[in-house]
């Protein structure tokens, strides 16, 4: 899911935000199947809403505050001006290797200019090197001032480091520095989460519901917490939120169908999956969800078709090709489950040699 008009730089960031970032490590429902990466669902539950701005990963939320962007450093050496400049107009235009062979030599020249440094961290992480990029925001807050906004930025780039626990320390300075902005703790709620520290997390999250009560993704965040936690009623509260506030948005009905299937409630689950759009629902840990629903309310035939279905939409997954088998088997349709065992074992699944020997062939 792409975004047009790309920031280019971290001032021009903080302008606009308006989009949720993606929830890191969504709890799998126990009683459901391991689910397998497909499309835009992950887990069966919620969308990727994150832009990758030539490879920095940037948090889109909705209700920016206005003066969010850092407050620039007066570049002093005019060598240090001349080549900011020039590596901006790289920037703009995404030519990330251009504006490093700039900057490059230009922090060597003018080690101490914090908006070099600021230039070359967004760079590297358009060159998708983000260790270095990291270490470049490192620099840039030791040469000070550490306003928010470059913490946050920094918390960020390491995030997207896999540098977790730096991560989490960066935006809990940005929070204790601008305690009112709901990025800070959105984001030190998913890093937390990261970490398993799921206690920590729902704080976080709960003090950025506070601060911005209309963001979806943090209600919805907070319902997979509350469904992985086995509360399956305060769950389905906190999904009704963020489906109030994004009513159109399928990864809110995945969870809220997720909750009440939990809840033993198929009936109420397959109702609302079928508000979405007939494709998605052929994706893999949603079709997986719709048949476990039909064989919950004794009704096999459909639970096989729509993992046939599913798997026919897929035709390189073994695994849902030899679920699809299974549950053909189950209904009594053997010459389906051959069928799609066959597709199966074709595909390189380990199981299906097996199941076809136990069908006769």
């Amino acid at each position: 899911m792409g975004l047009r008009n790309k920031p280019t730089s971290l001032t021009d960031i903080a302008r606009r935000w308006n989009r949720s970032p993606i929830p890191t490590g969504p709890t799998r429902d126990p009683e459901e199947p391991t689910p397998r990466p497909s499309g835009l669902i992950a887990s069966g539950i919620i969308l990727a809403l994150v832009a990758t701005l030539g490879g920095t990963l940037w948090v889109w939320t909705n209700g920016a505050p206005q003066n969010a962007a850092a407050t620039p450093v007066p570049t002093a050496a005019p060598e240090a001006t001349s080549a900011l400049a020039s590596a901006r107009a790289f920037m703009a235009q995404n030519k990330w290797t251009n504006a490093e062979a700039i900057l490059a030599p230009a922090v060597v020249n003018t080690p101490d200019d914090q908006n070099l440094r600021i230039a070359r961290a967004e760079t590297l992480a358009g060159l998708k090197r983000f260790g270095d990029a990291y270490n470049q925001y490192e620099k840039a807050l030791a040469i000070g001032p550490r306003e928010p906004k470059i913490e946050f930025a920094a918390g960020i780039t390491a995030s997207h480091a896999n540098m977790i626990d730096r991560a989490v320390e960066h935006f809990s300075m940005a929070q204790t520095a601008d305690p009112r902005e709901p990025s800070y703790a959105l984001w030190l709620g998913q890093m937390q989460r990261k970490q398993g520290n799921i206690e920590a997390c729902k704080a976080s999250l709960l003090r950025a519901a506070n601060l911005d009560q209309n963001n979806a993704f943090i209600w919805g965040t907070l319902a997979d917490i509350a469904l992985g936690e086995n509360n399956v009623n305060i769950a389905i509260q906190h999904i009704a939120r963020a489906r109030t506030l994004q009513p159109d948005a399928s990864e809110w009905r995945i969870l809220d169908a997720r909750a009440h299937k939990r809840k033993g409630e198929p009936d109420k689950a397959l109702a609302i999956l079928n508000g979405i759009e007939s494709q998605q629902r052929k994706e893999a840990p949603v079709a997986r969800m719709i048949s476990e629903c039909y064989s919950m309310l004794g009704r096999p035939a459909d639970a096989a078709s729509t993992l046939g279905d599913a798997s026919l939409a897929a035709p390189t997954d073994g695994a849902l090709a030899f679920d699809a088998a299974l549950t053909f088997e189950r209904a009594g349709n053997l010459a389906k489950a051959v069928e799609f065992a066959k597709y199966a074992k074709a595909l390189g699944n380990p199981s299906a040699p097996k199941l076809l020997a136990k069908l006769g062939q």
